[in-house]
């Protein structure tokens, strides 16, 4: 009769776990016995069955490699521990790399085919799940499509009473600040402000990120081929700068936070120029080889509020995240300013 090593743990912690060998049959027996006295509810988490049939030998190698090469702390007989808060699917993955190592077929072992099995059964589950997910919601799309034509409809049935409004005016004289007030505007009155701001503003929103999103990216130059879809990403942040405010989305915490210049920092007129901190909205950079000069060289374009550009500057310092780079306005001294 076949044996095989076993690796049994507690199915509320995981750790620690024995690792002993057994005959196949004999399995259930084995967790049954061990269970006799222990407060904690033991199950068998993995089995291997050695190609050659040296049960002994398979036990003796997993257990000596994951005590001294994956920091496993012996304990009383052939139980071991680890700190790590996964540790089932810890044990799993390091025996599994301790096998690789040796000679071992996986598909003959039992545990292989059944844990294939369930990988199909989860397949198929994750797919009817998604199915389930998009046929249940999709509604939310097409709510939001049906907002949009109401808010057209309601915005141009406004520009029709300013237009009439107009009308009036030119035999009053007089322009009515209530007949020409904003869409939005109107809107914060009959509602208030917060909920203009709040249900209103989100509704655009998801309108331009929908509409954003499935549609698809052209490059700008037209003999260039190719296209890409808006996708956001699994981690990291997303910016968007406007009106001098630089928002941070953080895709893993789902959060948003922002900043803008402290009050001693924001732009102002100052001797003809203009002096302050500014958000940049758009940048980009491209460095090319100086053959003449057998030297590097960076041009750096940046978009900037228009009191910005019509500065003339002297010097210019550039931060390449923690390198400097300072650089004189040859111009500016040309010109002796």
């Amino acid at each position: 009769m076949s044996e095989l090593v076993y690796v049994i743990g507690s199915e509320e912690n995981g750790t620690p776990f024995k690792i002993g060998k057994s005959k196949t049959k004999s399995l259930k027996s084995r967790v049954k016995t061990l269970q006799t006295g222990n407060p904690l509810t033991l199950k068998s988490f993995y089995e291997f069955t050695p190609k050659d049939g040296d049960a002994y030998s398979l036990e003796r190698k997993i257990r000596n490699e994951l005590i001294n090469n994956y920091s496993y702390k012996k304990l009383k007989g052939e139980w071991i521990h680890t700190d790590n808060k996964k540790s089932v699917e810890k044990i799993g993955n390091d025996i599994s790399n301790i096998l690789k190592n040796i000679d071992y077929d996986f598909e003959d072992d039992p545990r292989y085919d059944l844990l294939i099995k369930e990988e199909r059964l989860m397949s198929s589950k994750l797919e009817d799940a998604y199915i389930d997910l998009l046929e249940q919601h999709k509604s939310i799309f097409e709510q939001l499509g049906l907002f949009n034509d109401a808010y057209k409809k309601v915005k141009e049935f406004h520009q029709e009473y300013k237009n009439f409004n107009t009308k009036i005016s030119k035999y009053e004289k007089t322009n009515n600040y209530n007949y020409f007030r904003g869409y939005e505007s109107r809107v914060e009155r009959l509602v208030g402000m917060h909920w203009y701001r709040v249900h209103v503003s989100a509704m655009k929103w998801f309108l331009a990120i929908y509409n954003l999103v499935k549609s698809k990216a052209y490059p700008e130059i037209h003999h260039r081929q190719g296209s890409s879809f808006l996708e956001i990403p699994e981690d990291g942040y997303v910016y968007i700068t406007l009106n001098n405010e630089r928002f941070a989305y953080n895709v893993e915490n789902n959060s948003l936070s922002y900043k803008t210049p402290v009050q001693r920092d924001l732009p102002t007129s100052l001797w003809g120029g203009i002096v302050g901190k500014h958000y940049i909205e758009k940048s980009d950079l491209y460095r090319y080889y100086d053959k003449e000069n057998d030297a590097f060289h960076d041009d750096i374009n940046l978009s900037v509020d228009e009191r910005f550009a019509e500065t003339n500057l002297r010097s210019c310092t550039i931060n390449y995240n923690n390198k400097t780079y300072n650089f004189i306005n040859e111009d500016f001294l040309s010109k002796g300013k």
